[in-house]
């Protein structure tokens, strides 16, 4: 596994997309963004916000 996004979020404001991406270290998250991302049409930016632990991972969300 390089890198697998797990969750993704269309969003309002500042990013237009969140995407959550797990890879194997720092090499899988720079090949992913460099090799399947910044390819895309339509991509100006992209910025990386690396997590070194989940302390809460639940989605209990009761919506709609």
């Amino acid at each position: 596994m390089v890198a697998t996004i797990v969750h993704s979020v269309l969003a309002s404001g500042g990013f237009d997309l969140f995407a959550e991406v797990v890879a194997a270290g720092p090499r899988g998250l720079l090949d992913f963004v460099n090799d399947v991302v910044r390819p895309l049409g339509g991509v100006d930016r992209i910025q990386s916000f690396p997590c070194f632990g989940i302390h809460t991972h639940r989605f209990l969300w009761n919506v709609g």
